[in-house]
């Protein structure tokens, strides 16, 4: 029986009073994948930070502790890191800090049309670190790219996706109800970023604007919005509910 005739004999049916109930669903039936968003933890990022292969260590880092987009670590390159030198004022010192030259979309830029965006992302000392031994491992030069398979390979737009979400789905980080699984994308690294940046640590708004490459403040409203479950955890513990 196809699909319509079905439908026609159950509004038949329904027609005449009778009460038609909906079929059990099979056991057998793979699970769906539900898309969300996922909101990381810290303790869930640091996990995916924590897997033993360098080459995924670095892609993990450059979205939780970077905020890059996929496209962007894709064609990100060591040659795009520079050390500059500022100046610590709390301690009144110089120190060398990193910064990744990043060509990003412009926020509702169509696909294809303008130029790109040119913005300088902090890099945290231990991610560069990361990426300095996986330059020696691979001996990589400037041109070398930052996401890169374990063997040393570069990856399709697809395959960078798709190796996120096995780190996910290895660490087993990620929804599970009913049956129903949603593992990590490279945005929610991303997503994890920006929300703990603006909620945690409290970094400037427009220091925030500029590093994550929005347009407008609004672009950033879904990340102050939704308290991560560290926050969630800490106001409940001082308010006495745990």
């Amino acid at each position: 029986m196809s699909d319509k005739d079905y439908s026609d004999m159950i509004k038949i049916l329904e027609g005449a009073g009778f009460e038609v109930m909906p079929p059990e669903p099979s056991l057998s039936d793979p699970p769906q994948r539900r898309k969300t968003r996922y909101l990381l933890s810290e303790w869930e990022a640091r996990r995916l930070e924590a897997t033993p292969q360098i080459t995924d260590k670095v892609i993990i880092r450059l979205g939780t502790r970077l905020g890059l987009r996929v496209s962007e670590m894709h064609v990100a390159r060591i040659g795009q890191i520079e050390r500059r030198m500022v100046v610590d004022h709390d301690n009144d010192e110089e120190v060398e800090v990193r910064f990744l030259h990043v060509w990003g979309k412009k926020t509702r830029q169509k696909k294809g049309s303008g130029e790109k965006k040119h913005r300088m992302v902090y890099m945290d000392l231990e991610t560069f670190e990361f990426i300095e031994e996986m330059k020696d491992d691979f001996d990589l030069d400037e041109v070398g790219y930052l996401a890169l398979k374990p063997d040393g390979t570069c990856f399709s737009m697809s395959g960078l996706r798709s190796r996120i979400y096995k780190l996910a789905r290895d660490g087993g980080i990620g929804l599970k109800e009913d049956g129903m699984k949603t593992f990590v994308s490279g945005h929610d690294l991303r997503r994890f970023w920006a929300t703990n940046g603006l909620q945690v640590q409290r970094i400037d708004t427009q220091v925030m604007l500029d590093q994550g490459g929005w347009a407008s403040p609004q672009a950033m409203q879904p990340y102050q919005s939704q308290p991560t479950p560290d926050i969630i955890y800490k106001n409940l513990k001082r308010g006495g509910a745990l």
